[in-house]
């Protein structure tokens, strides 16, 4: 499964986020204008091409947690390479 591309979701991590399959381990995302990271340990399981919310599993706070926020607004993402 791929994302479509969106003039509105022109950033950096957009693209990024466009480029991984869904159910991707993302590692740490980092949110403009915080302190720190905004998600530690969870998985991709969206993005809206059209709103550029991406949604992340957020298993931190519970199994069933989930994390939304705009592609435009992420500054950095350490990504897992995928498993064999």
């Amino acid at each position: 499964m791929s994302y479509k591309r969106c003039s509105k979701c022109d950033g950096l991590f957009c693209d990024v986020l466009r480029s991984l399959q869904p159910n991707s381990l993302i590692d740490d995302i980092f949110i403009e204008g915080t302190d720190n990271n905004s998600l530690n340990g969870g998985r991709l399981l969206s993005l809206d091409s059209d709103t550029c919310l991406a949604t992340f599993s957020n298993p931190t706070i519970t199994d069933d947690s989930i994390f939304i926020v705009s592609c435009n607004k992420i500054i950095g993402i350490e990504v897992s390479p995928p498993t064999p």
